[in-house]
């Protein structure tokens, strides 16, 4: 496992398929899924004009993996520069972890990359506030700031306030501070919501569509049935239904034509 501190992403500016990149996501995982792992950027603000060519983001947290996702989903209407397809077009990526470890550092936070406590000799300020019982739920000197909503509270980091086992569902980030974007829900807002009628109104927790679904698509809001709200048969069992009534008022019609030609009857 890995400290890391930051990611670097090199695009190419005039690349004809820069559409592909907005919208990409960044997670940071101990295996090579991503929904293992935890988010640690989401693009919801880039369009071509305004995507850098190098971009460089922040992204502390403990991992093997850092992966870069993209999507791009049938039924769900994305920005006007979106391209149709999500393509991993990068030059190059680059992921650093901390600075080399200062020796005169008695207390080193390995996930702020930062010394919380210099060895006596290099201290000019007043003692530092110590425990080992800090108060679950807070962190910071004096434990005076609130954690956010970690799926574990007492794996809130007393130094940074960093969720060490990720975000509640419904939240991201590395303290889990951050609520989940339009369209994503559930632990870390690792999971993409289905048709809602109204995509602002799926749970950001449990991805429920509090308004229905869109015309098409029923239950979770996926595929299947039809119709706004979709409660009824299926499209294929309305369709095999139709098909059935055809086909009995194709034999009526035919016995009838059968008795007024005097075919089909039973003669000996």
């Amino acid at each position: 496992m890995f400290t890391i501190s930051k990611v670097i992403l090199y695009t190419d500016e005039l690349n004809d398929r820069i559409s592909s990149f907005l919208g990409f996501n960044l997670y940071v995982s101990n295996s090579t899924n991503r929904l293992n792992g935890i988010l640690c950027f989401k693009d919801i603000e880039f369009n071509k004009s305004t995507i850098p060519e190098v971009f460089n983001t922040t992204c502390r947290m403990f991992g093997q993996y850092v992966i870069y996702y993209n999507e791009r989903l049938s039924g769900v209407n994305y920005p006007s520069d979106y391209n149709d397809a999500a393509e991993n077009d990068l030059c190059e990526v680059e992921v650093y972890g901390c600075p080399t470890l200062n020796p005169d550092c008695d207390v080193w936070d390995p996930i702020m990359c930062a010394c919380l406590v210099c060895k006596p000799s290099y201290m000019d300020i007043e003692t530092q506030h110590e425990t080992t019982d800090w108060p679950i739920g807070s962190y910071g000197h004096y434990y005076d700031e609130m954690c956010g909503h970690c799926k574990d509270p007492t794996q809130c980091s007393p130094y940074t306030g960093i969720c060490l086992t990720g975000c509640s569902a419904g939240y991201f980030g590395p303290s889990c501070k951050e609520e989940c974007h339009i369209g994503n829900y559930g632990y870390n807002c690792n999971e993409t919501c289905g048709h809602c009628n109204d995509i602002s109104q799926c749970s950001t927790t449990n991805g429920i569509c509090h308004t229905g679904c869109s015309y098409g698509y029923t239950g979770d809001c996926d595929i299947g049935h039809y119709g706004s709200g979709a409660t009824g048969n299926t499209l294929h069992d309305e369709l095999a239904e139709d098909e059935d009534e055809d086909e009995d008022e194709t034999l009526r019609l035919l016995f009838l034509a059968g008795r007024a030609t005097g075919e089909g009857d039973c003669l000996s």
